[in-house]
C-alpha cells in the first residue's frame, strides 16, 4: 500500500514538473496533478484538467493515476467519468487505455458518503490524447 502512494506520489510530481502549458488549458480550469486531487478532493470541487489513463469501456469509465493502477483495478487511484451530460467531442472509445488529459468539472464524494472512486468528472469539457500535449506516456526513471 505505500508503494502504491509512493508511486502515485511520485507520478504526480512528475506530471506536476512537466505540465501542460497556459494555452492548452480551458480558461475556466486550472491544472490539478491527479496525486494532489486524489489526496484531497474536496478542495478541487471545480473545473480542472488532469492527466491520466483512461478506461472506457462497457464495465469502467474510469481516468486512472497511472496505466498500472488500471491493469491492477486499484479503483481508488481513480476518477470516474460520469457522462451523464452530452459530450459533443470525439469518441472517447478513441483514448481507451492512453494517457489523456482531460478538462471538466469534478465533484468530490460528499462527506460521509461510501465512494468507489475519489471523485467524478460530472461534465467534460475536453479531452486530449497523450501526442496533443507532448507525451505519450508520463516520464519514465528506469
Amino acid at each position: 500500500m505505500m508503494a502504491a502512494v509512493f508511486v502515485v506520489g511520485l507520478i504526480g510530481l512528475c506530471i506536476s514538473i512537466a505540465g501542460p502549458s497556459a494555452e492548452q488549458l480551458t480558461t475556466n480550469s486550472h491544472f490539478v496533478p491527479i496525486a494532489r486531487l486524489l489526496v484531497v478532493p474536496e478542495k478541487y470541487d471545480q473545473a480542472v484538467s488532469l492527466i491520466g489513463f483512461l478506461v472506457f469501456d462497457d464495465h469502467e469509465e474510469i481516468l486512472y493515476a497511472s496505466k498500472e493502477d488500471a491493469v491492477h483495478a486499484i479503483v481508488p487511484n481513480g476518477i470516474e467519468l460520469d457522462l451523464t451530460k452530452k459530450w459533443d467531442g470525439s469518441p472517447l472509445t478513441d483514448c481507451d487505455g492512453k494517457y489523456v488529459m482531460i478538462t471538466g468539472r469534478f465533484r468530490a464524494p460528499l462527506p460521509g458518503t461510501q465512494a468507489i472512486t475519489t471523485g467524478r468528472i460530472v461534465e467534460l469539457f475536453e479531452i486530449q490524447e497523450g501526442a496533443a500535449w507532448g507525451r505519450a506516456e508520463p516520464p519514465s526513471f528506469e
